[in-house]
């Protein structure tokens, strides 16, 4: 059976903190495909991770900005969606301090 789009899930099922994270989880692919998985929500903060693999890599062998741009991303649609209606962020900002690299452990935290 195809999966119900997540606008329809968390219309009808008015989806609360305690669920976003595993809906979240099974119903974004790309966010799947990246690598990145959401471990925490709550209505003050949302933690998304990712382990940095050979795919994330560019060519000055660090990790691609827009591998951790989705992770981040991730993070805010727990945020913004925890609280049951269907949200989209339309402009957002991030600040690298630092690279990530190979094998590192990456978190994205929105608050």
């Amino acid at each position: 059976m195809k999966e119900q789009p997540i606008w329809l899930l968390l219309y009808y099922n008015k989806t609360r903190t305690m669920d976003i994270k595993e809906l979240l989880n099974r119903t974004d692919r790309f966010a799947a495909n990246a690598g990145c998985q959401i471990t925490e929500v709550d209505e003050q903060h949302a933690v998304a991770v990712m382990t940095v693999t050979e795919g994330h890599l560019n060519g000055g062998n660090v990790c691609q900005g827009g591998a951790l741009f989705t992770l981040a991303d991730l993070a805010i649609a727990a945020l913004m969606n925890c609280k049951g209606q269907l949200t989209f962020g339309i402009s957002n900002s991030l600040m690298f301090v630092s690279s990530a690299r190979l094998g590192d452990d990456n978190g994205g935290r929105s608050s």
